[in-house]
């Protein structure tokens, strides 16, 4: 999930990785950045 995320961010629609993002884990949404 975390790579729809970056997909998301790198097609202009950060509204939707930020979706995901909510979606995740706290530590799994933490790790990659």
């Amino acid at each position: 999930i975390n790579h729809l995320v970056e997909l998301y961010e790198a097609w202009g629609k950060p509204e939707k990785a930020e979706e995901w993002r909510a979606k995740l884990p706290g530590k799994e949404s933490t790790e990659k950045q």
